[in-house]
């Protein structure tokens, strides 16, 4: 999932345990992957969009409802930024 893999990959030592603890963070990783894989098997492209537009659906709801402690969360930016 990365270009250089280092014992310093904060995608392995930051992302992952993170997405250990948060299920929105867990999907939006397998969406990457499934985005990634896609390429080789295009039939998971449907999916892996579908899977992306809930996770953003769930990221406006969060926005819409003005709770600061569920959007400014450690786990929300880092969805956000996984899905980049």
């Amino acid at each position: 999932m990365v270009v250089i893999d280092s014992p310093g990959n904060g995608y392995r030592k930051i992302l992952l345990p993170l997405a250990w603890e948060s299920d929105m963070l867990q999907e939006a990783v397998a969406v990457v992957a499934a985005f990634h894989l896609s390429d080789k098997h295009p039939e998971m492209r449907m999916e892996a969009e579908a899977r992306q537009h809930r996770i953003l659906t769930q990221l406006r709801q969060l926005s819409s409802a003005l709770e600061p402690n569920n959007l400014f969360n450690m786990s929300t930016w880092a969805t956000i930024l996984v899905l980049l």
